[in-house]
């Protein structure tokens, strides 16, 4: 394929750059590279050159594009940039685009409900590397906080908290937040710009009162933009990709048993059934995925389903389960 200017390729395809100035959602993808494009995915190819792509080619949207780059010109000098959008509005292809074009060094994620750079119910500050697409199989990300549901709703300060956490992290960041933008979900927003000490926020497809509530003195300059993304999913697409998303860390996890003796617990009661829980285990620097499998015992041991076999500060039990049922051929299966 000779590119002159930019097209949309949809997933699951693969892009391989033979030669010239070729970007993908903003970075510069040398000669020689190949990069897989996730299922249910689009990105923006562009530029002048030669490549190769075995998948589906669309239309680029050329809107999106300008407002894209328009957007990383608006807020230039920024480091600390939150978005807010509904679900499915173009914030996590905005975040990749600003993260890939150097706007800012790190992505943090507090969209707990599809969370692009760990897993769901979590947290994470990620520092992947370039190109990142949105949706691609993720390295281990610099730190993670557990929140514990698929919505922020009834847990505003573990939200809050966790995102300061891991915004003291890093000098320079975007912040992907999760679609809820009725009036609570704005004012969480606004919270959260002003918890994190944002410099720029950059409101996505709202309208003109959510982007009024956005306004406020102390959290830096407020940029607006129409949807960068011309569909949503409906709920249960979005419960597949999150479905997938899980699957992904569960396919890094093996079974282990942990005592609770000597351990830290926080979230429930030990009278409570577990089963299916989703837990974080408290390693240094960083809460870790888990789904308790078995118990506890009557010897106080649990059965997890977790990546992380290191040593155990606290035991963090979430509000959401995971029908492990649904994804028992998988476990240890990466």
């Amino acid at each position: 394929m000779r590119l002159s200017g930019c097209v949309a390729v949809r997933g699951p395809s693969v892009i391989t750059v033979n030669e010239g100035d070729i970007r993908v959602l903003g970075a510069q993808v040398p000669p020689g590279s190949s990069l897989t494009v996730p299922v249910g995915r689009a990105v923006i190819v562009e530029g002048e050159g030669d490549a190769t792509v075995n998948g589906q080619l669309e239309p680029c949207d050329g809107e999106s594009l300008k407002a894209m780059e328009g957007v990383v010109e608006e807020v230039r000098g920024a480091r600390r940039i939150i978005l807010v959008g509904p679900s499915d509005s173009g914030k996590s292809t905005l975040a990749a685009y600003l993260y890939n074009s150097g706007a800012v060094n790190s992505i943090i994620s507090t969209d707990v409900g599809q969370n692009e750079v760990y897993c769901p119910g979590f947290e994470a500050l990620s520092m992947p590397r370039r190109p990142f697409l949105p949706g691609s199989p993720q390295d281990q990300p610099l730190s993670a906080c557990l929140v514990g549901d698929f919505t922020p709703r009834g847990l505003e300060g573990r939200y809050i908290s966790c995102a300061v956490r891991l915004s003291r992290l890093s000098g320079s960041f975007v912040i992907d937040t999760d679609g809820w933008v009725s009036q609570e979900g704005v004012e969480l927003k606004v919270a959260l710009s002003l918890a994190v000490n944002a410099d720029a926020v950059v409101a996505i497809g709202l309208d003109s009162d959510s982007v009024a509530a956005l306004r406020h003195e102390k959290a830096g300059p407020l940029v607006a933009v129409p949807r960068l993304a011309p569909a949503s999913k409906s709920a249960p697409e979005r419960r597949a990709n999150r479905d997938r998303l899980i699957a992904s860390c569960i396919m890094r996890s093996k079974r282990r048993t942990l005592r609770l003796e000597g351990l830290a617990l926080e979230g429930r009661g030990p009278g409570e059934d577990w089963q299916g829980l989703l837990v974080g285990l408290e390693g240094p620097g960083s809460d870790y995925f888990g789904v308790v499998e078995r118990g506890p015992s009557r010897s106080g041991a649990i059965t997890v389903i977790s990546e992380y076999l290191g040593e155990v500060a606290a035991v963090k039990l979430g509000r959401a389960r995971v029908d492990l049922g649904a994804f028992s051929g998988l476990i240890g299966q990466a």
